[in-house]
């Protein structure tokens, strides 16, 4: 009996029944980006209460997008300057992060063609 009650409360937790899992932070919205001294300028919404920093993500011209940039918590722009070359379009997105909750979705994504 005491295993078939051990089975179940592993299977309950695992399911995240009566576990009290935390809900993951609002994803930001209004993402928006800009050319500002030489650099892709980012802003954006911060929907969540309880995020513990942003992570931004870049796609370079032809490629995917891959974690770039961390900021800290209710911080709502970014600025980029980092092996960028004139006359290409860069693309970028974030989403906040919660040690508690995890990622949220991700924002709309903004593109700028540097110039």
């Amino acid at each position: 009996m005491k295993r078939l009650i051990g089975l179940s409360a592993l299977f309950l937790a695992t399911l995240g029944c009566g576990s009290g899992a935390a809900t993951p932070p609002a994803a930001p919205t209004s993402f928006a980006t800009s050319i500002l001294s030489g650099g892709i300028h980012m802003t954006w919404t911060d929907n969540s209460q309880d995020e513990t920093m942003f992570m931004i993500e870049r796609k370079d011209p032809g490629g995917q997008f891959v974690d770039a940039y961390t900021v800290p918590f209710n911080i709502t722009q970014y600025h980029d300057t980092a092996n960028l070359k004139v006359g290409s379009t860069y693309s970028y997105r974030v989403r906040a992060m919660s040690d508690k909750g995890g990622l949220s979705g991700y924002s709309n994504e903004s593109s700028t063609m540097l110039k």
